[in-house]
């Protein structure tokens, strides 16, 4: 990138260049993707702007970039060529209930808004007669709501023969009559219904188009909770005066406790938690204060020998003392039991099976009984 210019100084003594006409003609094909948008009203924030026309027309991609300008106006980088011919084919858009006004742009160029005296729409014609789908005859039609420009494509070409499209002038406020009629040279007479996809907004305390009331500056509050101009304060829903009338109160869900220390909360503490179905604990199982205060007196736990042994030992009641529970699996050889057949004066042999005294070996934790105080 050399320069090719002769700099020069102005009478401030700033130094300035010249660029010639042939330099903006030669790149004024990258601005072929832009479209200028102008408000009527005051303007949205340029991040709304961007999310609701990418809402709009470029739901897939939601590649339009927006670039706020002077004034109310925007502008709109929109790679997609089809979605700039839809774009441009509607000049007013509705955004959050202000009309936009678009058009292309180019550097240099600011087109002039259109007075919306007079609005260009597509009216849609339910019922039309086969026989009226053409030119001739829809012109005839569309002339007693506006001035018709032209048709749509799918209409003249009849792929669309269920609503007759035809780009008319409208007045915004005049309002659109619900349908026209149409008669025949035999007199017979056919009602055609009359529709508008969009209209631009019509506000109705000043009566003026291009925003509505919400987005009124000259219409006063009506609620003195929220500064809302469609809703009274008797219907504004921020209020909670109203809103628990005819509802009866909710009971409180927790326990209900008496001034005392015997309340009924302390009542219900007294008796014991029981599952269903089953039946209370026998008396066995409870413990006197007596008891409490006796140390009993320790049972000496059973033999050791097998699972079945342990299984078939005779019953001890828990309250009178501790009890022991036998966890060594089956078949397994105590070394107590070990122990007692071997002589005193013999040495144990260290390369016999079973538990040795060596270190390597030490208590497996299996070994130890497991007490359960009561």
């Amino acid at each position: 990138m050399d320069p090719e210019g002769t700099p020069f100084t102005l009478d401030s003594g700033e130094a300035c260049v010249k660029i010639p006409k042939s330099v903006i003609e030669r790149n004024r094909k990258a601005w072929d993707s832009f479209i200028i948008g102008q408000f009527y009203e005051e303007a949205l924030a340029r991040g709304a702007v961007h999310a609701i026309v990418n809402g709009m027309w470029s739901k897939q991609r939601r590649d339009i970039s927006v670039s706020k300008m002077d004034g109310n106006a925007f502008l709109f980088r929109v790679p997609c060529p089809h979605a700039r011919r839809r774009i441009l084919k509607q000049c007013l858009w509705q955004v959050d209930g202000q009309t936009m006004f678009v058009a292309k742009w180019a550097p240099g160029v600011t087109p002039e808004k259109p007075a919306l005296s007079t609005v260009l729409v597509w009216l849609d014609f339910h019922g039309v007669p086969l026989q009226f789908f053409n030119r001739d005859a829809l012109k005839e039609i569309a002339g007693l709501v506006g001035h018709p420009l032209y048709l749509h494509p799918s209409t003249e070409n009849l792929t669309n023969i269920e609503v007759a499209k035809v780009y008319t002038v409208i007045d915004p406020q005049t309002p659109l009559p619900e349908a026209v009629n149409a008669q025949f040279e035999c007199g017979e007479v056919v009602r055609i219904g009359v529709s508008c996809p969009w209209l631009p907004s019509l506000c109705s305390h000043c009566s003026k188009v291009g925003h509505t009331i919400s987005k009124c500056p000259a219409a006063p509050p009506r609620c003195l909770i929220c500064r809302s101009v469609k809703h009274s304060t008797d219907a504004c829903t921020r209020t909670n005066s109203n809103k628990d009338n005819g509802k009866a109160p909710i009971p409180s869900q927790y326990p209900i406790v008496g001034s005392s220390g015997t309340g009924i909360q302390n009542q219900k503490r007294s008796v014991p938690i029981l599952s269903k179905g089953k039946p209370p604990a026998s008396k066995r199982w409870e413990r006197s204060d007596k008891m409490n205060l006796i140390d009993p007196p320790l049972i000496a736990p059973p033999s050791v020998g097998s699972s079945r042994q342990i299984a078939n030992f005779e019953q001890h009641d828990v309250s009178i003392g501790r009890l022991f529970v036998d966890l060594q699996p089956e078949n397994y050889e105590s070394p107590i039991a070990s122990s007692k057949g071997t002589s005193e004066d013999e040495d144990p042999d260290p390369d016999s099976e079973g538990l040795s005294n060596d270190e390597d070996n030490p208590d497996d934790e299996d070994d130890q009984f497991i007490r359960v105080i009561s």
